[in-house]
This record gives C-alpha cells, sequence and structure tokens, in this order.
C-alpha cells in the first residue's frame, strides 16, 4: 500500500492585475500559506502521506528572483515527507531557469552520465535501465525522462515527464513506452504536465498528451498538471489512473471570465480548462498493489474563500438582510467578496448602503456590484406615463402591486421596468 499527495499548478508568484497592490500582495503570499496548510496537515497525520508530487508549475515563471526561490526550497525541506517536483510549462527546465541554480540545481536527481545524455537529447535512455536512488533530500527535482526508484519509497517506480519549453508538439509522456512493466517496478507512477487531449480545438502545441496515456503505458497512476479544474480519467474497469488535480489556491471568483484575478496561462488563453472555479485542492491517492484499484480522495487545501452573491431586493428589509449576511460570513480576513446587487428601493433607503461599505474594509478584498434602481414616487410615474395606453397598464399592476398577494412583488418588478423603458425612450 503506497499513499501519497498529489499536487500541481502553485504558481508561486503569479502575477494578478486586477487587483489594487496590497490585495495583489496578499493573494501571492496565500499560495505560499497555503502550502504551509499542506505541510500541518502531513505532519498531523504522521504516515498517511508517504510523498507529495507537484506536477509541474511550482512557480508561474522560471525567471525569479533566487532569495525567493530559496525560501521556497527551504520551506519544502522542512515537510515530513519527499517532496517530487517537476517542471511544467510555466517554469520549464531550458537555459537560465532558476532550476540551474542553487539549492535547487543540488535536489536535482542526478542519473548515471549516459542517461544523463540520452534525458538531455530528449529520449529516454536504454530499455531496462531504471535507475536506483539510494539517498536524496527532502525536495528531488526530476528533470530527465527515466525511471527513478528511491531506497526510502520501496515498492514505487517514477516515470517523471518534465517539460523543457513553454510549449511543445511532443507527447511529454511517450518516452514511457520504451519501458515495459516487470516485476521489479511494483506500483507505476507517472508524473505529468500538458493537455490530454479529451476535446476538440485544443492547441496541438500545448504539450499533448493522449487520453489513453496511462493505460496504454501500463501506469497505475499518472499525475497530472496544467489544467486548473479537477478531472479524473478510469479505466475500463472504472479504476482512476489519470488525473489533473486542479489548483491548490484558486485564482479567481468562481464564476466566469470576468471574475478572474488577470491571471493568464501561456497558452489557450480564456479556455475552460483554465478557469478554476473550486476552493482549490490536492488528490490523495491510495494504490494498495500494482494494478489494484486507485482511490481518489479530495483534500480542500485552499488559503483564501472567494465568495460570490448575486441577491436581488425590492425593500429596505432585503437590503438589511443582504447587509446581515455579508456582516455575518466567516473568516473575513481570508475571504474575497463579489456581491451584485439588483432590484429597485426607495431613494430615502439608499443610505443603508453605508453599511456595506462599512463592511467591506474587514475583507481581503470586497467588489459591490450596484445595479439597483431608484423607485419612482407615484407623481413621477403619472408624470410619465400619462394616461394613455401605457398609463393604464401602470394603474392595473399598481393595483396588482398592492394586494400583497402572490404577484405582488411581480408586479413591482414590471412597473420598474415599464418605468425604466419609458425614461429610455423618453430620453
Amino acid at each position: 500500500m503506497v499513499g501519497f499527495l498529489h499536487l500541481a499548478d502553485i504558481h508561486l508568484l503569479a502575477r494578478f492585475t486586477r487587483f489594487p497592490d496590497e490585495a495583489t500582495r496578499r493573494l501571492r503570499e496565500a499560495r505560499y500559506q497555503a502550502l504551509e496548510g499542506v505541510r500541518e496537515r502531513l505532519r498531523a497525520e504522521p504516515g498517511r502521506v508517504k510523498f507529495v508530487l507537484i506536477a509541474g508549475d511550482l512557480f508561474d515563471d522560471g525567471q525569479i528572483k533566487p532569495d525567493y526561490a530559496t525560501r521556497i526550497f527551504g520551506f519544502l525541506s522542512s515537510f515530513p515527507v519527499p517532496v517530487l517536483v517537476i517542471p511544467g510549462n510555466h517554469d520549464p527546465y531550458e537555459p537560465g531557469a532558476i532550476w540551474h541554480s542553487d539549492p535547487w540545481r543540488a535536489a536535482r536527481v542526478e542519473l548515471p552520465k549516459d542517461e544523463q545524455e540520452a534525458s538531455s537529447e530528449r529520449t529516454a535512455s536504454s530499455a531496462g535501465s531504471i535507475h536506483e536512488i539510494a539517498s536524496a533530500g527532502t525536495v528531488r527535482l526530476m528533470v530527465d525522462r527515466a525511471p527513478v526508484r528511491f531506497s526510502d519509497l520501496p515498492g514505487v517506480t517514477f516515470f517523471p515527464c518534465p517539460v523543457f519549453q513553454k510549449t511543445s508538439y511532443d507527447d511529454p509522456t511517450a518516452w514511457i513506452a520504451q519501458y515495459p512493466r516487470c516485476e521489479r517496478d511494483g506500483i507505476r507512477i507517472g508524473i505529468g504536465h500538458g493537455s490530454v487531449m479529451d476535446r476538440p480545438n485544443l492547441p496541438e502545441d500545448d504539450h499533448p498528451i493522449p487520453v489513453g496515456a496511462a493505460t496504454s503505458l501500463d501506469l497505475d497512476y499518472l499525475a497530472l498538471g496544467h489544467w486548473h479544474n479537477p478531472l479524473t480519467y478510469s479505466d475500463s474497469a472504472g479504476h482512476v489512473r489519470m488525473a489533473y488535480t486542479g489548483v491548490h489556491e484558486p485564482m479567481r471568483f468562481p464564476s466566469g471570465d470576468q471574475s478572474g484575478g488577470g491571471w493568464s496561462p501561456y497558452s489557450s488563453g480564456g479556455a475552460e480548462q483554465f478557469i478554476d472555479r473550486g476552493p482549490g485542492t490536492g488528490y490523495f491517492v491510495s494504490i494498495a498493489a500494482a494494478h489494484a484499484r486507485t482511490t481518489v480522495e479530495t483534500w480542500s487545501v485552499g488559503y483564501f474563500h472567494w465568495v460570490v452573491l448575486h441577491r436581488a431586493v425590492g425593500s429596505i428589509d432585503d437590503l438589511r438582510r443582504v447587509v446581515d449576511e455579508v456582516g455575518s460570513l466567516k473568516d473575513p480576513g481570508r475571504t474575497l467578496l463579489r456581491l451584485t446587487l439588483s432590484g429597485s428601493l426607495p431613494l430615502e433607503s439608499l443610505s443603508e448602503l453605508d453599511a456595506l461599505d462599512r463592511i467591506r474594509d474587514r475583507f481581503v478584498h470586497a467588489e459591490i456590484d450596484n445595479q439597483l434602481v431608484v423607485e419612482p414616487t407615484e407623481s413621477e410615474l403619472n408624470t410619465l406615463l400619462g394616461h394613455g395606453v401605457v398609463g393604464r397598464v401602470y394603474r392595473q399592476l399598481r393595483d396588482e402591486a398592492a394586494t400583497n398577494g402572490p404577484e405582488a412583488r411581480v408586479a413591482r418588478e414590471a412597473i420598474q421596468q415599464l418605468y425604466q423603458l419609458s425614461r429610455e425612450a423618453g430620453a
């Protein structure tokens, strides 16, 4: 039995362009704080997780300041279990990348010279040759496409599939086909980064991975990074063999493109697979033996809460209920809020919105999209709508609104729409 944590797309120092400076600073730091939460959970459950896989994009960019890279290395070194890292398309293993500087350079899992040369040519070494690592530090940077076993992680063979540039037409997992399963392999785990070609119109140069890669390569599990939404792929027996864990810390409000944080991927623009809508997740994966059923458990690991509320109001009581709801949200110091208000209110009631302005400062960031309109007075309506057909419709709706029956609210909303249309027509 082996149990491990699958993470990906950490994107430390992610470039958020939509928020004020202080909120942006806190959003960047939250990506680190979410990892701190992972470390503390591992410490609280000793023995359950044997190692952590980070399937690419630990950093949002491979060209980062050495002092920050050193800080992250020291932090990951404090994990109670080994942390295995591969470069992704945002931080590829290319000349000049941070991976070539210490302490990351010293963490590289070293292969014999002949295997290094083969790997540098982006091909696998001779079939059947699997590198045995007798000892290694907590952080293990895997930048060679060659199978590896670690003495402190018995019964598992790793097949790392790092990427070497931001885009590529090559399947990063293809080399594994040269290593058919043998008895010594034990549980075969791949670590890859790219796009599974499971839908039309995907870019052909986005490190394409076949839909059935895990099955065709005889892997017990293929841990994937690159896409920001959790997604699992099962074999014919219903066993999960391949999965995207999604981002560990949210990067946007969970309501679509317009609520994003300004971050964008190097490829695919605003494609759905990069629009995360979850709380920030990792997968705890357990496998009893080779070819056994894989159990995948979702861990919520995000630090910040991204809350979206849409509230329609038609009275001062409605607005006060919204104020109470926003004021009672838990943990505002770790919450980003987007509130949309629609409906209408009498002019004298709009002052109640000041209470929302006082509350919003409690949050990391709060946006209030005020779509409320001022409810017209009886005199305004009579003057604008007159005594023709429109006026008669208004007076009928007014009578229905006054009944307080089940359709009264609909009638009030219809009056508001009639008022708005009449104003626009007369403008």
